[in-house]
């Protein structure tokens, strides 16, 4: 797809980047998702269907929720725009 390794890596997530957009791979809901906080201001958070995605600074990290219904088994892929 043109990706290549992204700048977020965590326990249960990782991403891959292609332009000013950031694919984050939630592999695991078990663990909470917390990235730390972009230096420029946050960019959107959507599905890859377009759904916004819950996105809640604090501090130095910024959480992502995604309703559970939402959430694929394998791989929810969250989309993040101008976040580099």
């Amino acid at each position: 797809y043109g990706t290549r390794k992204g700048p977020y890596l965590g326990s249960g997530w990782t991403s891959t980047s292609k332009g000013n957009r950031i694919y984050l791979h939630v592999l695991d809901w078990n663990r909470k998702v917390a990235l730390p906080r972009p230096p420029r201001r946050l960019g959107s958070a959507t599905l890859l269907d377009g759904t916004e995605v819950k996105v809640q600074p604090e501090g130095g990290v910024v959480d992502i929720t995604v309703p559970d219904e939402l959430r694929d088994p394998i791989d929810t892929i969250i989309a993040l725009d101008d976040w580099v």
